[in-house]
């Protein structure tokens, strides 16, 4: 046995199989939706603190993301087109 072997152990087909049906049943309660909008009244928030730029990027990466409901993808894109169109004001 290698010594990353011995470390680092791949998971048994039961573990894989079990990890996927706690991935739909998340999908199924919303969770992941709930943290979303948890990331995203986060970034509503410090919008006007930090660089607008760095807000969209977020933004971006949620509008983009392959796990992100629609509901939370439309969110993302008109928070995106909102910020974008501001204008911003520097000190």
């Amino acid at each position: 046995m290698e010594f990353k072997d011995y470390y680092i152990r791949k998971k048994s087909d039961i573990q894989i199989a079990k990890d996927d049906i706690m991935d739909n049943i998340m999908k199924q309660q919303g969770m992941y939706d709930m943290y979303h909008l948890g990331m995203i009244s986060i970034i509503e928030t410090i919008v006007n603190g930090v660089d607008k730029m760095i807000c969209i990027a977020l933004l971006t990466n949620l509008a983009e993301s392959s796990d992100t409901s629609e509901t939370i993808k439309k969110l993302s894109k008109d928070l995106i087109e909102k910020y974008s169109k501001e204008p911003k004001f520097e000190l």
